[in-house]
């Protein structure tokens, strides 16, 4: 079975499941699911990023703790939190903030080195196998 990534599970994510009844849009809110998002059951946690994610831009004081629980020892707290970061940001009208990719040879460089350092062991062995077959290749 092929896993789907992150991205295009939260591409193909049917959101009419992350409704919760009764969720308000407000500051009060938006801080008592910020607070819901330290809670100790994971499920509650989860339920906290999925409706953070329907309030878009008012949640943006959750960023930061959403961020956090990008590391949640659990798989859906953490994909909740993901795509509660994508609504976020994209009812904010901004990306998330990324790192500009390296230009130029910056990027060459690195896949350079890494072919030739998995090229020399390969060509190690391959001369450790001739030396040992060369006797056995120069006989007739």
């Amino acid at each position: 079975m092929q896993q789907a990534t992150a991205q295009s599970w939260l591409t193909n994510l049917d959101h009419s499941d992350y409704r919760w009844p009764g969720w308000g849009r407000s500051p009060e809110t938006v801080a008592d699911w910020i607070r819901d998002l330290g809670h100790p059951d994971d499920l509650v946690r989860a339920q906290a990023a999925r409706s953070l994610a329907q309030m878009g831009r008012l949640a943006e004081p959750a960023v930061p703790r959403l961020k956090q629980l990008l590391d949640d020892p659990k798989t859906a707290v953490r994909f909740a939190a993901a795509h509660a970061l994508q609504q976020i940001t994209a009812a904010g009208g901004r990306k998330e903030e990324a790192a500009e990719p390296p230009a130029g040879n910056r990027v060459a460089f690195p896949a350079w080195l890494l072919g030739i350092l998995l090229t020399v062991p390969l060509l190690l062995v391959l001369a450790r196998l001739l030396y040992a077959l060369w006797p056995h290749l120069i006989q007739p």
